[in-house]
């Protein structure tokens, strides 16, 4: 599985907006692959390998910036990339667009950041989205919390309202992994 260099970027961007005084830490402690991927240059609109590229180093900013919440780096690095996309390149988008509207094209959206899998829209009622996601592979659960947050972050951009956004795992024999992303949300 692959991802695209626009969620890689925001990764990097992050780290180095959040914790500028410990970005060259956060480098030299990636392993080489990933460290590769994050010295050369970032192209938003290229493919690199889920693991390396962003799975990795998710995980040592949960241990080294937010004391080994591995799953809380993760959603904050979603939330983020989703405010920096929305706020960004999106931002005439966001504005005409409702909710629904963004839920019918929910999955030209996940499409455009994973290079495999399934993001549907399986229940909606007035205040709660249930989305199933496939594709991912036992080992990758963390990218459901870098969804989650995702989900969380452009919610809020979108219709200025409180979310409280949660998943579940179902695991499938052919070692892929299913879940559910549940989203809700309060006027305020």
């Amino acid at each position: 599985m692959q991802v695209k260099g626009t969620a890689v970027k925001s990764t990097k961007d992050f780290v180095r907006d959040a914790f500028p005084d410990r970005f060259d830490e956060w480098i030299e402690a990636l392993p080489d692959k990933s460290r590769e991927i994050y010295t050369s240059v970032l192209l938003a609109s290229n493919w690199y390998p889920l693991q390396e590229a962003l799975l990795i180093p998710s995980e040592l900013v949960g241990k080294l910036f937010f004391d080994g919440d591995i799953a809380k780096a993760a959603f904050e690095l979603g939330r983020d990339s989703a405010l920096r996309a929305l706020r960004g390149i999106y931002k005439i988008f966001v504005r005409i667009a409702s909710i629904d509207f963004i839920l019918k094209r929910v999955a030209e959206i996940f499409k455009t950041y994973y290079s495999e899998g399934v993001f549907e829209v399986l229940e909606r009622q007035e205040n709660r989205v249930v989305f199933w996601v496939t594709g991912f592979q036992k080992g990758q659960e963390l990218i459901y919390d870098r969804i989650a947050g995702w989900v969380e972050g452009s919610y809020r951009i979108i219709s200025n309202k409180n979310f409280r956004v949660s998943f579940k795992i179902y695991e499938e024999e052919d070692e892929k992994i299913n879940a559910k992303i549940i989203a809700v949300w309060e006027e305020g």
